[in-house]
């Protein structure tokens, strides 16, 4: 392997490597909050991204086992943040397997590194994405503002009947930002929201 090689690799399992440390902590805090019976959207889609970036730059080098792994556990990550599979602490002790996994992978080229079982992994995560059932209810049935139910994305669907099948309020907050500051004023909208509210989505207008 040429100099320059070495210098492409040391450089993708350092990245790797930080993108892992950062799962498992965010998976900790995830199952913090499981276990208190109030886990965190947001954090699951920071988990769902870095598995999809960690998946990415992983085909990008050549790690085919490791992109492959993080492909199956984004599959699982994806039904996770729709809701087609839930949060249960079965569920994250899979995640955190995979994650070992991925940890094992990336040290694959030390002598005592012992070979992760990666079929067993993927039975695991198939058993529980092949058995997830389709949201039953439509959300036209709530009455809501066909308008804004027509920008949904699945995701934000997937949030809007999970807050109201917990009969969690629905508010509609009209702000005015001006259009040279608007993407930083979002930011700070949501920041100040986020101890008390979940923004679902935005529906621009042109009434100002």
């Amino acid at each position: 392997m040429s100099e320059n090689e070495d210098g492409v690799r040391d450089e993708f399992v350092a990245e790797a490597q930080e993108i892992i440390e950062l799962l498992s902590r965010d998976l900790l805090v995830l199952d913090h909050g499981q276990k208190q019976g109030n886990p965190d959207p947001d954090l699951l889609n920071s988990v769902f991204r870095g598995v999809h970036t960690l998946k990415g730059i992983a085909g990008m080098f050549g790690f085919n086992d490791l992109g492959e792994v993080a492909h199956v556990l984004e599959d699982l990550l994806a039904a996770l943040r729709l809701g087609k599979v839930a949060l249960t602490q079965e569920v994250l002790d899979v995640l955190f397997e995979g994650v070992e996994v991925l940890q094992r992978l990336l040290r694959s080229d030390q002598p005592d590194a012992p070979a992760p079982n990666l079929d067993a992994l993927f039975r695991k995560v198939t058993a529980f994405v092949q058995g997830a059932p389709e949201p039953s209810k439509e959300l036209d049935a709530f009455g809501l503002d066909t308008g804004v139910l027509s920008v949904l994305t699945e995701y934000e669907e997937h949030r809007l009947r999970t807050n109201i099948e917990q009969g969690v309020p629905l508010f509609r907050l009209r702000v005015k930002f001006a259009l040279t500051s608007i993407d930083s004023d979002l930011e700070d909208l949501k920041a100040r929201a986020k101890p008390v509210a979940e923004i679902i989505t935005y529906l621009p207008s042109m009434d100002g």
